[in-house]
This record gives structure tokens, sequence and C-alpha cells, in this order.
């Protein structure tokens, strides 16, 4: 267990640098060094604390995280930025693994270091994901759905959109819609871009009804009724909660 800390802009710059090498030298060792080194980082005076953990799904991190952390000031502002990439670093096992020729794909930075701009801020593997938790818990389980080391593209889609992930009746409906609860995973066909009725075509209906209705003040059941006939095959029979 080590006691959470962050990069202060010269571990911000040395992280930053590490990334850009390791796009050119793939096989390149994470510098686990500066976590600890007053150089590079600084703690929060032993106020929160966290461990290496093999989390094997997006939702074993985000929960485990909202524990540790829930003593800290953990928003995706500039201010937080040294907490998310620190964060990054201690789980880079985790968030950028090893292939099988011991090479590791970091990609794009805002994945590893937060972009604090709205259209990316929540493309970082593990801040993106906790603010969700953070906002909706179990509701949000269509957006946690996979592994941490990859972004979830229901995510990606719905967050890029402000008007739909502040919206929790939206949320709602998306998971009603495209959850499968018996599998615990989106539906299949959920983002194709032909099927009737798919998330693709969510998006622009909502964006239709936004025109007429004020959907900050309907619940879920409420926008689910004026959906067209194409989603009902995606209806479950359950009722959903608002």
């Amino acid at each position: 267990m080590i006691c959470v800390s962050r990069l202060n802009s010269r571990g911000l710059e040395y992280f930053k640098k590490y990334l850009n090498n390791l796009r050119e030298n793939p096989d390149l060792k994470p510098p686990f060094e500066i976590l600890e080194n007053p150089d590079y980082s600084e703690n929060f005076q032993d106020k929160a604390h966290v461990e290496q953990m093999d989390f094997q799904y997006r939702t074993h991190m985000v929960k485990y995280l909202s524990k540790a952390l829930e003593n800290l000031n953990t928003s995706l502002e500039l201010e937080n930025q040294g907490l998310w990439s620190w964060l990054s670093l201690f789980y880079f096992n985790q968030v950028c693994p090893e292939d099988l020729d011991r090479k590791r794909t970091p990609g794009m930075d805002y994945r590893h270091i937060p972009n604090v701009g709205y259209r990316y801020k929540h493309r970082h593997l593990l801040a993106g994901p906790f603010q969700v938790f953070k906002m909706y818990e179990e509701r949000a389980r269509l957006l946690l759905n996979g592994v941490v080391h990859t972004e979830n593209k229901i995510h990606h889609e719905l967050g890029t959109r402000q008007n739909f992930i502040t919206n929790p009746s939206i949320v709602e409906v998306a998971d009603a819609l495209y959850f499968d609860k018996s599998k615990n995973k989106p539906k299949a066909g959920t983002q194709s871009k032909t099927r009737g009725g798919s998330l693709f075509r969510l998006i622009t209906v909502i964006q239709q009804l936004e025109l007429t209705y004020d959907l900050y003040s309907m619940n879920s059941e409420e926008i689910l009724q004026l959906l067209p006939e194409e989603f009902d095959n995606w209806k479950d029979l359950q009722p959903v909660s608002s």
C-alpha cells in the first residue's frame, strides 16, 4: 500500500516524455521511480492510500478507487491533472499492459494524462469512468462495461455530448435499451450504424426531441414513450427506475 500523491509539473513532463518515447520503444519500462520521488511528486499528507490491484473489469476499478479516494478532491479539473496522472502511472500495468511480446501501446496522451478540455477529459482511462460512476453508480453499467485498458465506445459517444451525459434520465434510457442484464454486457448490435433503434439512432432521435421537449424535466419512462417504433425491440419488459 502506498500514500496517494500527485505529479508536479516536472513529473508531468517526465511522464509525458516517457509516453512519447514509449511509442518509439514499446518495451521501455515505466518510470515507477518518480511516484515517490519528491522532485517529481508530492503527497496529500496521508489522506489516501492505494495498492496494486488486478482489476478484472472497469467496474472493479471504479468501485475500488471511489472508496480509496473518498477523502480527496477527485474532480477532473486542471488542479487534479497531477493526481490522475500519478494514478495512471501507478496502475500503468493495468492501463497499458504488455502484450505477448512484452511491448506496450499507450495510445494518445489523454488516456494517461487528463486533457481537461471537455472534448477529451472523459477519455482518461481511470478518471473518465470514475467520474461517471460517481454521478450514476450502478446506473452507469452500460458506460463502464469492459476492461480498464480499453476505452468504452458507448461512454465515448455519450461523454462527448454534455446534454446526454449530464441527464440521468437519458443515461437510464440508454441502460434500459442496450444493457443485457442476463449477460451483464451491452446487447449485440448496440453500436450498429445501420440497425434501427441502435445507439446512434438514439442520439439522433434525442437531439430531435430536444427541439420540442425539456428532457431534463422528464423521467426515463416518459422519454422511452416518446421514442419511435424502431426502438420497441430493444426495450426491456421491466420498468425503468426514475
